[in-house]
Order: structure tokens, then sequence, then C-alpha cells
């Protein structure tokens, strides 16, 4: 791991690096933390600057905020699209701001095939993220099926444009593209 963040900083093709450490996996957030606390973060030169995130789950997200540099962002896995309300288990963009994260990943695989998330509502997410001044890594991507019949194209610039929707013009993205394999 320490080789590979090493490499991303030498190079100036990423101006971000997401980490993330998965679904429930504890046992990877400390080694992975540590990797990056020893790591020098400093950008050798300005024009290859990297900035870094962690993607922890929200259970960790104070852990991880206490224990990285503060040069390093820490990202929640997801939040949810309104500010209150009875929304049993779901995470706010003020509960991840309350633990010092300032990022948030939206729209991600699980999120979509797994729990049924519709772009529209992942659209809605982002813009009310941003809103709440939260940085959003949103990802897209298709599913091995759409890659194998060629529509990879259509159902990314689907994805971009309802998110894009909601978003309006002049509003900061960073977007991570997250491309769907089997």
């Amino acid at each position: 791991m320490d080789q590979a963040v090493s490499d991303l900083w030498s190079h100036s093709l990423f101006s971000a690096l997401l980490l993330n450490t998965g679904a429930p996996q504890g046992c990877v957030l400390s080694p992975l933390i540590f990797t990056l606390y020893t790591h020098d973060c400093s950008p050798r030169h300005e024009e290859n600057s990297v900035e870094v995130v962690c993607g922890a789950p929200s259970i960790y997200l104070d852990f991880a905020r206490c224990m990285l540099d503060l040069r390093i962002g820490v990202a929640a896995q997801n939040c949810y699209n309104v500010a209150k309300g009875a929304f049993t288990g779901e995470i706010s963009p003020a509960m991840i701001k309350d633990c010092g994260a300032e990022w948030v990943i939206l729209g991600h695989s699980e999120r979509r095939h797994v729990f049924g998330e519709s772009d529209e509502l992942i659209g809605q997410k982002v813009a009310h993220a941003l809103e709440s001044d939260l940085s959003v890594i949103a990802c897209i991507g298709e599913k091995l099926e759409e890659r194998e019949a060629g529509t990879t194209e259509e159902v990314v610039y689907a994805q971009t444009q309802v998110i894009s929707g909601y978003v309006g013009e002049g509003r900061g993205l960073q977007s991570h593209l997250e491309l769907y394999s089997a």
C-alpha cells in the first residue's frame, strides 16, 4: 500500500485519490490509517499535487478524522437527501460534518444495485450534500451487462445528466468514475 500511495504522489494524472475502506471491515481501516499517517503527503511539485480522501464507514468517521493527518480528507460512504426527519439508520450531511469529515461518496454501485437507489435519488443526495458544504465524490458507471451490450456511454451519460439536473451549473463537483465489473 505504501508504494502505491507513493507512486500516485509522483504522477500528475490524479487530482484526487479515493481510498475506500469498503463495507464493515474494521480490520482494514487501522493499517490504512497507519500507512496514510506515516506517508509524506506533501506534494513534491505544485503540478503534482494530489488530494487524498479516505472513505470510511460511518461508525469510523470520527476515528479516521482523529487519526489521519489533516491534509488527508475523510469521506462518509453515503448520506441521505434531507436534513431532518425520521430516517432510521441514515446519516445526514450535518452528522458527517459533526464527525469532522468533509467529503461524501454518493451513487456507489452497491447503493444503486443492492439498495435500489435511482439516479434521481442520487442526484438529490448530491445536491443536498453540496448545499450542506460537503465535497462530493459522485460515482457513475455501468453494470457488466450494460458494458457487454455496448451501452456504457449511454448509461454514464444518463447518470451524469440526472446529477447535473439536480446540481445545476456553476457548482463544484469532484467526479469519481467507477467502472463496475463482475
